[in-house]
């Protein structure tokens, strides 16, 4: 509750921007939980993104606890989005309700998706929540782990959800990577 999360918030965006100049980022994610069970703090959060020198996308974590169309409204896509950058897909699915429950993904989009990006030169899914029992805080979507484990254009699952790990784990022949972390209440 005490943490400094604007002083880590503006260390975290020069950093990027550093990163960004000296290495030529195309784009940033946020993998979820930007703010803690206040989407009223999302406001604050953007105006600090917004600094960043380059695009930057979001995925909805479970702490961010915004409804959908708040959601959508606020950041210019729906909890569930995709793009396409230099012929790659990027996937982003919604793992969680405004509640903060856990949730599978939703199967006949992200089908769709694969689909639609399947001639790309590769697929890469940002979700905040492993859909796999590979965490223990991971959920069991045999579903979802078969559509991504299934699709041969998928390189990588990105995740968020477990702030214990940063490292990778093969789910059949598949990296789910888990990312950093930073910030605070």
């Amino acid at each position: 509750e005490d943490t400094d999360y604007k002083r880590f918030h503006d260390e975290l965006v020069a950093w990027i921007n550093d990163e960004h100049a000296g290495k030529g980022l195309d784009f940033m994610v946020f993998n979820g939980d930007l703010v803690h069970n206040d989407p009223g703090l999302l406001p604050e959060l953007k105006t600090c993104y917004d600094r960043l020198a380059m695009p930057y996308y979001v995925v909805k974590g479970n702490h961010d606890m915004a409804e959908d169309d708040q959601w959508a409204s606020f950041w210019g896509t729906s909890p569930d989005h995709s793009f396409e950058k230099e012929g790659f897909g990027f996937i982003f699915a919604r793992t969680s309700n405004p509640k903060g429950e856990y949730l599978g993904a939703d199967t006949g989009w992200l089908r769709s998706e694969v689909e639609r990006f399947s001639g790309s030169r590769g697929i890469f899914a940002f979700m905040h929540i492993a859909q796999s029992k590979i965490t223990r805080h991971g959920i069991s979507c045999p579903e979802v782990e078969a559509i991504l484990c299934g699709a041969e254009k998928i390189k990588a699952v990105f995740l968020g959800h477990d702030h214990d790990i940063d490292n990778k784990i093969y789910v059949q022949g598949k990296p789910f990577i888990f990312d950093g972390h930073y910030g605070g209440s």
